[in-house]
């Protein structure tokens, strides 16, 4: 008898161990916390009208890995240029937790998905705008402010925002026939005399050999304004390190350059995501920034917005290329945009973090330990009957 109670102690023990292991990864669900991935942009990205119009801006949230419950909207933008007649819902986030308001040069909505989140990528918001005045053939911006925050399941109340891009808005105008001052110029007539035609960049580009074209006779060389970066000659805001086409040897370069004074300054990098940064100049309209995460080897396109108190906003490219020995370097983590100085940005911090129970509770791992210690003792004390 003491004999089969030994042997039935030990399958008891053999079978608790394994069984409560299995229990507890069940219940627990112990994995490593997503990172904060999910971005905000604007579509259309790029936009031309007429004094007078309207136009809808689309803000389009793209949750990557995090499974969103919802997004506090605000954006800017110029009260001079445009004017914001509706924030509204959008399909992907369907309920209205903050209903919209609108103010001059300014715009927000809270909406939501529910509790159970939602991933993948949507409309989260429509804002409906009316042209008020001229660009002059420059832009200007509609941005994310810095106050937007994203609400993702298992994230602890964290902002898993992590990149937004603003919309650039071209102004004509009303009823004019001004080409949009895209990279893709249209030289429809060779310029004859007297026949104003500016051209739509603030210095025109003549390259080394001017192309004549072919076919036209006469000798009418017409420079074709090629769509390359834009050049800093002739403006405020400037590109000044890393130099235009550049090669730098660090995985996140500091990039930095002039402006207004106290300008609002969007840059954006095309990477993969796209890395992009709202923050302002200082007095003297100097500003730097360096990344969060490590730009992988490449080249890649550096697009500089300066956005004054008043007046146009400039928009400049350069090029740089980034060659790191031993590596691509490339980094899991996702960008914190913002390293401006507002206190109501609250970046979600980047990377994964450790080994986080993203479900389950203490309790529950407490308890589960409790009963294997339970089972235990009882096998061990059946070997003693």
């Amino acid at each position: 008898m003491k004999k089969a109670l030994l042997i039935v102690a030990f399958i008891f023990i053999l079978v608790a161990i394994p069984l409560t292991v299995f229990l507890a990864r069940q219940q627990q669900d112990i994995r490593q916390r997503a990172a904060a991935a999910t971005t905000l942009e604007f579509q259309p990205a790029q936009v031309t009208v007429a004094v007078g119009q309207e136009f809808d801006l689309d803000a389009v949230v793209t949750t990557n890995e995090n499974f969103i419950t919802a997004a506090e909207i605000h954006t800017s933008f110029s009260s001079q240029y445009l004017e914001a007649k509706s924030i509204t819902f959008g399909d992907f986030l369907p309920n209205i937790l903050e209903s919209g308001v609108v103010q001059s040069g300014s715009a927000s909505i809270t909406v939501g998905a529910g509790t159970q989140g939602k991933q993948g990528t949507g409309v989260a918001a429509r804002i409906h705008f009316q042209a008020l005045a001229d660009t002059s053939g420059s832009t200007t911006a509609v941005n994310f402010a810095t106050t937007s925050q994203v609400a993702a399941v298992g994230e602890g109340g964290s902002n898993v925002l992590t990149v937004t891009t603003p919309a650039q808005i071209t102004i004509t105008a009303a009823g004019g026939a001004s080409p949009s001052p895209s990279a893709v110029a249209s030289p429809s007539v060779s310029p004859s005399p007297g026949s104003a035609s500016p051209s739509p960049s603030a210095t025109p580009i003549v390259s080394a050999s001017p192309s004549a074209t072919p076919g036209t006779g006469g000798g009418t060389a017409s420079p074709t304004p090629t769509p390359t970066a834009t050049p800093t000659t002739g403006t405020t805001t400037k590109i000044i390190e890393p130099p235009n086409g550049s090669t730098v040897t660090t995985h996140r370069p500091t990039i930095s350059g002039t402006s207004f004074a106290n300008a609002l300054m969007v840059l954006s990098i095309n990477t993969s995501p796209q890395i992009t940064s709202t923050f302002y100049a200082n007095a003297q309209g100097a500003w730097s920034f360096t990344p969060n995460t490590d730009v992988d080897n490449g080249t890649f396109t550096i697009t500089v917005t300066g956005s004054p108190a008043s007046g146009n906003s400039e928009v400049v490219t350069s090029t740089m290329t980034v060659s790191v020995t031993g590596g691509t370097g490339g980094s899991t983590t996702t960008a914190t945009p913002t390293p401006s100085p507002s206190a109501g940005t609250a970046p979600a911090a980047s990377g994964t973090g450790g080994a986080i129970p993203v479900t389950g509770s203490v309790e529950q791992t407490l308890f589960l330990a409790a009963a294997a210690l339970i089972l235990l003792l009882f096998g061990a004390g059946a070997l003693f009957l």
